[in-house]
C-alpha cells in the first residue's frame, strides 16, 4: 500500500468508518468481525446455560 495518498478519499457516513484505502478503516473491519463474532458466542454460551437450567 506504499505510495496511496490517504488523504485523497474523502468519504461520509459508514464508508468514512469502514474502508479498504485507510489503515484505520481497516481496522475498524476487524475489530467489527472479532465483535460480531464474540457476540455470537457469547449469546450462544448463555443462551445454552438457560436450557439446562430449565430442564
Amino acid at each position: 500500500m506504499a505510495g496511496i495518498d490517504e488523504s485523497q478519499y474523502k468519504y461520509t457516513g459508514l464508508k468514512y468508518y469502514f474502508n479498504s484505502y485507510t489503515k484505520r478503516g481497516r481496522l475498524n473491519f476487524v475489530l467489527a468481525t472479532y465483535g460480531t463474532i464474540c457476540a455470537a458466542l457469547l449469546y450462544k454460551k448463555m443462551k445454552g446455560k438457560k436450557e439446562i437450567e430449565q430442564k
